[in-house]
């Protein structure tokens, strides 16, 4: 049984694989992988997850299994899986650190060591970084619910707001004006953060949040606060996504050693990121 953080890191990877199956639609066999690999995250999304030859059996050829009795379904499925799954990590899944894998029986997927990654640059290569994320809270993603809750935030932070101006105006002891003006900073910053979930659209899945640090991010129906560092490979310092954005890159992460210098571009969902020049 894999421990929690086995399990996201297999989350992570298949959800990789899945993007990757449904960029190349148009081969032959990708609406069932693309169906296997679902079957896969639903599972593995629980907390014990039960992986079982009998959760895929309808997802096989039974006409070719029939046809040579050694092909069994878990041999077919299998089959067919690892090479598509080690087509995926020779390709694109390169800077990838780990590999997923079957064991020698059974449905479950494992963790190994990708052995196409390679730690640190090659000769003439661009410095590149691996992020970690960092998830706050997490919630289901409702636009209709969050559209009511933004009305309701955004009429508690005017009447907020006002008050703490009338407060403020009205009464002329220090602590009076001391309470107004928290009233109104508290209502200000609600409001911002309203206007922050507004950002999250089905075309914006990393929006800019608050302090240059925390993001909303929303991916398959959920919503996310999150943050994302690593450590700087010409210095060592720390790097951190910060709300710049750059044309066709997106946000740009800094090292805090030198902001000027040491930028990255950041892929959030394959968690990596290349030197980008001054």
């Amino acid at each position: 049984m894999p421990t929690d953080d086995e399990r996201k890191e297999i989350l992570k990877l298949l959800y990789l694989l899945k993007e990757y199956a449904e960029r190349r639609g148009g081969e032959e066999g990708s609406p069932t992988r693309v169906a296997y690999i679902n079957r896969y995250i639903s599972e593995y999304s629980k907390k014990d997850p039960n992986v079982k030859q009998s959760n895929f059996i309808d997802l096989h050829d039974p006409k070719e299994e029939a046809s040579d009795p050694k092909n069994t379904v878990r041999a077919y499925m299998r089959s067919k899986f690892l090479q598509f799954m080690n087509a995926f990590f020779e390709a694109e899944g390169k800077q990838l650190r780990c590999h997923l894998t079957f064991p020698d029986k059974g449905y479950a997927l494992i963790l190994k060591e990708n052995p196409f990654w390679s730690d640190g640059p090659k000769p003439n290569e661009v410095p590149s970084v691996s992020y970690v994320e960092h998830i706050y809270f997490q919630t289901q993603y409702r636009p209709i619910l969050i559209a009511l809750v933004l009305t309701v935030v955004y009429i508690i932070c005017g009447f907020l707001f006002i008050k703490g101006i009338t407060t403020f105006l009205n009464r002329g002891n220090l602590s009076s004006l001391i309470v107004g003006l928290m009233i109104s900073v508290a209502g200000a910053f609600f409001f911002f953060l309203g206007k922050a979930l507004t950002q999250v659209s089905d075309y914006n899945t990393l929006a800019f949040f608050l302090w240059k640090k925390f993001f909303f991010r929303r991916l398959d129906k959920s919503l996310m606060l999150t943050s994302y560092e690593s450590l700087c490979p010409l210095c060592g310092g720390k790097v951190i996504l910060t709300d710049e954005r750059k044309k066709d890159l997106g946000y740009i992460a800094k090292c805090q050693r030198n902001t000027d210098h040491h930028k990255f571009s950041c892929d959030y969902v394959q968690l990596t990121g290349k030197l980008l020049s001054p």
